[in-house]
């Protein structure tokens, strides 16, 4: 555990260098605050970017967004720009940092003194959140000469002696391995030196706390410390530090997703987020005090529930108002999530005359996770009169509504956080069995009382009308004289791998010794990067998503993926190429490795199509004989394919 504490350190720490496009948040609790923003970019600094900014925004204790916040946009010529803000009725304050490819420091320190995600008290009304940018390339902090930063290597001549426990001994920027006993020594010829000082900080094992803490036999504390942090001059050759350590009613959460800490903590098919009632030591891992309220977000992944939630396979979780929150009493025992998630069908209620079965795509209604419900009722007919077929005046008219739900359980299917989805981000691919018979049909769509004739196709055989669909409310059927079929279904789109594929016919293991041949690319977001993007991709393609059209090779294109991840916004990542890719395994494990949905954007004899590869795919499903995969035949695969016109 002790190392596993140090690795999530280091991990935290190295996530602060950001790469092409860098997303910093810190999070602080606050009722009525007033907070100066602060930001700049370095003396010297070269290539300043105009899209850097400090943004925050208003959340509530669920970390649910408010929709206040404002930006702070860094000046063109790179000089300090300073705002004031006033807030009030908030519960966090979500302060944001986007820079385009470089460094970022905080209040001048590039391995800030605050972690990603971590909770801070703002209590002063004249805080100040300060932030600079700087090129990668320059080391030492923003705005300092060489040789200036006072944090340098010295040459020093240090022996530290310890005994008791420790969970960890930083001293002067190094550590000391307490992990294999309660005593040792070590000696050091080089550490950080603040001044004429070396900084000497002291942690409690995980979980418990100092009842005593004594540096060359002088106690030191006053009173029980999980920490204690001292100074000593850099001339000092020889300390000892000496612990006891008593334990608390803290315990531990954790889980994984994966075998990480076993198969007693691994989750599946879903994600877990606490919420509050618990101290964040590391990612998915948390203390908590006995007898503490401890809320958690469970979101389970599409086509999977949350049934019979229960903690340490016995503690049940108690629903609460929003959606996916859940909560539990803190025991006296460590707590560990397994076996959250479990899979469920999308459901079709239909109680219209007019149609005797239905079926639709739920993925598109139930993206980001849960089961999606379509309703088919009985509705009023439209004006037919946008219909430019010749109607069969021999038969009715008719119309139904559809409502499309997405549904979360509260433990069980008989309680449901429900989810009304007017508007979905991508089509939703709807299947109606008409009781009436007829040569042909058109279908009209009343949506907020604007009505259009949509795309579809009808099968006589099987009375089958088929279309798809972004919005959700009326839908006309009116029977035609003779057949008009103008929907083409994702599925019979043919692809060619020969001609889109990035591989040319090599094996994954030749490409993996071909890394020289790809550059490793600036990847830059569609809003800033308009190679081979038409008016269509600018308009329906997020601009967030990153244009990886100038790889060439797998290798390449893995190393972008690889890259782009560590900026997944909700652990997921879009992507744009001006031709589909051909997957790979390679490629198709490195997303998976990544833990990431990918959602794929690429052009394909002239339309836009967009596929989504979900977190935790199984792969194996989706490569074909020849162990490549088109995107289209992955999407259909997937039942995530759509085609965007």
């Amino acid at each position: 555990m002790k190392r596993m504490k140090k690795v999530i350190v280091w991990f935290m720490t190295a996530m602060m260098i950001v790469g092409a496009f860098s997303f910093i948040p810190m999070y602080t609790y606050a009722q009525q605050v007033s907070l100066t923003l602060k930001i700049k970019c370095a003396d010297g600094m070269t290539d300043i970017p105009d899209n850097y900014c400090v943004e925050y925004r208003v959340t509530n204790a669920e970390g649910t967004d408010q929709g206040k916040g404002d930006v702070l946009k860094g000046s063109k010529d790179g000089a300090q720009v300073t705002k004031s803000v006033s807030i009030q009725d908030a519960d966090y304050i979500k302060i944001t940092v986007q820079a385009a490819g470089k460094d970022i420091y905080y209040n001048g320190n590039k391995d800030n003194s605050w972690e990603q995600g971590k909770v801070i008290a703002v209590s002063d009304p004249s805080q100040e959140y300060s932030f600079q940018l700087q090129d990668p390339q320059n080391q030492g902090d923003p705005g300092s000469e060489p040789g200036s930063n006072p944090n340098q290597q010295e040459a020093v001549n240090l022996t530290v002696n310890w005994t008791g426990e420790f969970g960890d001994i930083s001293v002067g920027g190094s550590h000391i391995d307490t992990s294999q006993g309660t005593s040792g020594s070590q000696i050091f010829s080089e550490l950080e030196c603040d001044g004429d000082n070396i900084n000497i900080r002291a942690d409690a094992p995980f979980t418990m706390i100092f009842s005593s803490l004594k540096v060359n036999n002088e106690e030191k504390l006053t009173a029980n410390a999980e920490y204690y942090e001292f100074s000593i001059p850099k001339t000092t050759t020889s300390i000892s530090i000496a612990s006891t350590v008593t334990g608390t009613d803290k315990h531990t959460i954790v889980w994984a997703y994966d075998n990480e800490f076993g198969a007693d903590a691994f989750v599946e098919h879903g994600t877990v987020e606490v919420i509050s009632g618990a101290t964040n030591h590391g990612e998915r891992h948390y203390v908590a005090q006995k007898d503490s309220i401890v809320t958690i977000k469970l979101i389970p992944s599409y086509g999977y529930q949350v049934v019979g939630a229960k903690i340490n396979g016995n503690v049940d979780l108690n629903a609460g108002d929003s959606c996916n929150v859940f909560s539990f009493i803190m025991p006296d025992t460590n707590v560990h999530f397994k076996g959250i998630f479990t899979p469920t069908d999308d459901i079709v209620s239909n109680s219209s005359a007019a149609v005797s079965g239905a079926s639709f795509s739920g993925n598109a209604v139930a993206a980001t996770g849960g089961t999606a419900k379509m309703t088919v009722a009985t509705a009023a007919p439209s004006d037919t009169a946008r219909v430019t077929e010749e109607i069969d005046t021999t038969k009715s008219v008719q119309a139904v509504d559809i409502t499309m739900d997405q549904l979360f359980y509260k433990n069980t299917a008989d309680s449901t956080w429900t989810q009304n989805k007017t508007l979905l981000d991508s089509a939703a691919q709807v299947r109606l069995t008409v009781n009436q018979a007829a040569n042909g049909y058109a279908v009209l769509r009343d949506h907020n009382g604007q009505v259009e004739e949509i795309d579809s196709n009808y099968d006589a055989s099987t009375q089958t009308i088929t279309f798809s669909s972004t919005k959700y409310s009326t839908y006309t059927l009116v029977p035609l004289k003779t057949s008009k079929n103008t929907y083409v279904e994702e599925e019979n789109k043919s692809e060619s791998p020969s001609s889109t594929s990035i591989t040319s016919g090599e094996s994954d293991d030749d490409l993996k010794d071909r890394e020289e041949e790809e550059i490793i690319r600036d990847i830059r977001p569609i809003s800033v990067d308009k190679t081979a993007v038409t008016d269509m991709v600018e308009k329906s393609v997020p601009s967030r998503a990153y244009n990886m059209s100038a790889y060439k090779t797998v290798k390449g294109f893995v190393t972008g993926i690889n890259k782009i991840s560590k900026n997944a916004v909700k652990g997921t990542v879009s992507i744009y190429t001006d031709k589909p890719i051909c997957f790979s395994k390679y490629i198709l494990e490195s997303i998976k490795k990544n833990n990431i949905t990918l959602v794929y954007y690429f052009m394909h004899e002239g339309h836009l199509y967009r596929i989504t590869i979900p977190a935790g795919a199984d792969i194996t499903k989706l490569l074909e004989s020849n162990g490549f995969a088109g995107p289209l035949y992955v999407g259909k695969q997937l039942g995530t394919s759509t085609l965007i016109k």
